[in-house]
């Protein structure tokens, strides 16, 4: 294998992390933001049954 055809394929997977790790970091900002709709739900539950 060249070095040309290396550093394509190291381009390739640099590029293909880097959206991995965008869709990772978008996953987290909405599992955060359903958690805090959970939380809030469960505190009005709880006020509503006391």
């Amino acid at each position: 294998m060249g070095d040309e055809t290396h550093n394509t394929r190291l381009k390739t997977l640099d590029e293909a992390l880097k959206q991995v790790q965008e869709q990772v970091a978008s996953h987290n900002k909405s599992f955060e933001s359903m958690s805090a709709t959970i939380q809030s739900h469960t505190s009005l539950f709880h006020e509503i049954l006391s």
